[in-house]
């Protein structure tokens, strides 16, 4: 954030210094009036009515939206030997949604990005107007009490967990600790939660909510699926029942990599003011250091399954500034309406730099 205690001194420092000149200076003050001023001349086109504000279209957008970032990250076989998600509206059933983030407007940070949307659906709201009228019965609970969040859940034939953040724990409104979280993990009662509900139910499916990667080791063995949902935004809870019904199939990717453990990256205090990184931090150090992720990036499961066929480059070699074209053949071969993202990386045979500590 350009704020003044973050660029005066500096700036002071290398005027004086002779790093920078008066120059340099009205060269960038120009650079910025010259935005302004062209913002001040398009300023009335970009004015919108208050019709516009929460209209459908931009509904239909913030749902769409929704649907293609949420990423399923395990589906494994449930109770009856079938993968758990997903769920079947048209059978008799009870559906136990437990976590007060059920409940909660969760959009995320309330720093420079915040917006404040007219009405934002939540997971629960989505989840009880997509079985309304079904054979689903859908109970609540905020998932304060373990010992009550348990009982329900052992009398349910599903049950749904969310867990995970709110601009609370991270984001960049957080003044005082930078907005880090204090660790990776889901918060102890979460993770607490999820195992006692999963021990008296086997048909436990974690929806989590974060704007980056979590660590899930300490529970994800106990569950049959897990889903990311991020921050859904305003038509989140739409998007959510969606995916947990089959009625959107789920094909979100992962920007980054869940680690196993903590550990498994480099270590910085989230009281520190400074950090200095490696070169090699995030995937990068996990791919380096031979790291196994719980989930790497680019990971996303589907309802449906997909054959690849016909790799190919346009060029066997590449010169620099020059262009390669992959393309490949992707061919649905499941049960399910689906879309797929193909993730290409490349990467020089012989490292292209130096690795030094520092």
């Amino acid at each position: 954030m350009p704020y003044s205690w973050h660029y005066s001194f500096f700036l002071w420092l290398a005027l004086k210094t002779g790093r920078a000149s008066e120059q340099d200076v009205n060269e960038a003050v120009r650079r910025i009036l010259r935005k302004k001023f062209q913002f001040k001349d398009v300023g009335e086109a970009l004015r919108y009515g208050e019709d516009a504000i929460g209209c459908e279209a931009h509904k239909n957008l913030a749902k769409e939206a929704a649907d293609k970032s949420i990423v399923l990250l395990k589906n494994d076989d449930a109770k009856d030997r079938k993968p758990l998600l997903p769920l079947d509206k048209n059978q008799q059933q009870k559906v136990a949604i437990i976590g007060f983030l059920a409940c909660e407007e969760n959009t995320g940070d309330h720093g420079s990005s915040a917006v404040y949307p007219k009405n934002v659906v939540t997971t629960l709201d989505g989840m009880r107007q997509h079985c309304d009228g079904s054979n689903v019965q859908i109970v609540f609970d905020d998932g304060k009490s373990i010992s009550d969040a348990t009982r329900i859940a052992s009398e349910a034939d599903v049950v749904i967990v969310c867990a995970g953040f709110t601009h609370k724990e991270e984001g960049e409104y957080i003044i005082l600790s930078g907005g880090d979280r204090d660790n990776l993990g889901l918060k102890a009662h979460d993770e607490q939660l999820i195992n006692s509900v999963s021990n008296v139910n086997q048909n436990t499916a974690v929806v989590m909510f974060g704007g980056s990667a979590i660590v899930t080791e300490n529970w994800r063995h106990k569950v049959p699926a897990i889903v990311m949902a991020w921050y859904a935004g305003e038509q989140g809870g739409h998007a959510i029942a969606d995916i947990l019904f089959g009625e959107v199939n789920p094909s979100g990717k992962l920007p980054c990599s869940f680690p196993r453990c903590t550990d498994d990256l480099p270590y910085f205090s989230k009281n520190t003011r400074f950090i200095r990184y490696e070169y090699l931090h995030g995937y990068r150090h996990l791919e380096h250091h031979h790291y196994d992720p719980a989930y790497a990036m680019g990971f996303g499961l589907s309802y449906t399954s997909y054959q690849y066929s016909n790799l190919c480059l346009s060029s066997s070699t590449l010169k620099p500034d020059e262009a390669v074209t992959v393309s490949v053949d992707i061919e649905n071969t499941g049960r399910w309406t689906g879309t797929r993202s193909y993730k290409c990386t490349s990467a020089t045979h012989k490292p292209c730099f130096v690795h030094r500590k520092i």
